[in-house]
C-alpha cells in the first residue's frame, strides 16, 4: 500500500529577546484522502518564554500529532535551515543514542532536547523529508493570519 503523502508548510513569527520571548506559528497541512477528496487544515499557536527555534519546533510537533493511523510520507516546509537540516539528517536520533550531547567545539548538551524528544515517534514512523524554504505558497497566507490570529499563548518554559 502507498503511503498517504502529506505537506505542511509551517510559518513562524518571533518577538523578544532571542533567550525568552514570544513565539506564534501557522501551519497549513495538506493531503489526499483515501476516499480521493483534498484535505486542507490550518491551525494556529503559540508560546510565551522562548525562542524562535523551540517555536518551529513545537510547530512541527503540533503538526506531525495529528498523523495518527499509518505512516505517512511528510513534507515539512518552513523557513527555518536548523530544524529542517536536523530532520533531513535524523540528527535526533544520533543526539538520543548519545545521550543528548553533541561534539560542537567542545562536548554540549543538545538544545531544546526536550523537545528533540517529542519528534522521535514521528522520525521513526513516518517518512519525514523536511525543507528550509524562504518561500513556499502558503507564506503570504500564513504571515497574514498571524498578525490577525487569536492565539493563546501557551508558557514554554518556566522562568
Amino acid at each position: 500500500m502507498e503511503k498517504k503523502k502529506v505537506s505542511i508548510y509551517i510559518e513562524a513569527d518571533y518577538s523578544g529577546s532571542p533567550k525568552a520571548g514570544n513565539g506564534k506559528y501557522g501551519y497549513v497541512m495538506e493531503y489526499i484522502t483515501e476516499e480521493g477528496k483534498e484535505y486542507t487544515k490550518t491551525v494556529y499557536g503559540g508560546f510565551t518564554n522562548t525562542t524562535k527555534h523551540r517555536t518551529y519546533l513545537h510547530a512541527t510537533i503540533d503538526a506531525l500529532s495529528h498523523l495518527k493511523k499509518d505512516p505517512c510520507e511528510v513534507y515539512l516546509i518552513f523557513d527555518c535551515p536548523y530544524v529542517a537540516e536536523t530532520y533531513r539528517h535524523k540528527s535526533m536520533l544520533d543526539w538520543q543514542a548519545a545521550g543528548w550531547i553533541k561534539k560542537r567545539k567542545a562536548w554540549c548538551h543538545v538544545a531544546n532536547n526536550d523537545l528533540w524528544i517529542k519528534t522521535i515517534d514521528f522520525v521513526n514512523t513516518h517518512d519525514i523529508c523536511a525543507f528550509g524554504e524562504a518561500g513556499n505558497q502558503y507564506r503570504s497566507y500564513l504571515q497574514t493570519m498571524l498578525k490577525h490570529a487569536e492565539i493563546d499563548y501557551i508558557t514554554d518554559r518556566e522562568e
